[in-house]
């Protein structure tokens, strides 16, 4: 089943800044939990997605999709024929996910990094290792990183590979990930 918001560790309640709260006044719960849910995932995500992440039922989902539209707050998009939720402005974005306790933050990417490499597979390896990354869970984000990177290379994205693999270097506790890391970067400076 689900991680549900409120069994993430750290979580305690949803605080957000001054700013956020002049946009979202006094919401629900439900509400603020999709507003972190997609500020973490600094993406649009599909409203099915939100549901599977979030634990909201539909109703509880549509209901609070239907109050930030309303406000303004998210904007909504279709890619062939599936809702998609992002926030309408940076800045609401940023004040949300600046508000999340760092242990829910790191929690809620490493629910994003599961969800992503069990529904999109090598499509989604490189936000896979991003979210990964941020989750700072070690010599599993370096796996991936390493794998997203190989992916990037191959795409000829060197620069963006080489930055993946300096970021996944203090995440290597491993000597046999630092040096595939270190080597993987002496091939593309």
């Amino acid at each position: 089943p689900p991680l549900g918001f409120k069994d993430l560790p750290g979580f305690d309640r949803y605080v957000i800044s001054e700013d956020a709260e002049q946009v979202f006044g006094q919401e629900q719960p439900d509400t603020l939990i999709l507003a972190q849910l997609l500020a973490v995932a600094g993406r649009p995500l599909a409203g099915a997605t939100l549901g599977a992440l979030s634990g909201l039922g539909q109703t509880a989902l549509s209901t609070a999709v239907g109050s930030l539209s309303r406000r303004g707050v998210v904007a909504k998009s279709f890619s062939q024929g599936e809702l998609l939720l992002a926030f309408a402005q940076a800045n609401d974005q940023n004040a949300i996910y600046g508000q999340i306790p760092p242990a829910t933050r790191r929690a809620l990417h490493l629910q994003l990094a599961d969800h992503l490499a069990a529904q999109g597979g090598d499509q989604e390896l490189e936000a896979c290792a991003e979210h990964m990354l941020r989750a700072d869970v070690g010599s599993r984000a370096v796996e991936v990183t390493l794998r997203a990177g190989e992916r990037l290379e191959i795409a000829l994205s060197f620069s963006r590979a080489a930055e993946m693999y300096q970021r996944a270097l203090p995440h290597a506790q491993d000597p046999g990930q630092r040096e595939a890391l270190l080597d993987k970067l002496a091939s593309l400076l």
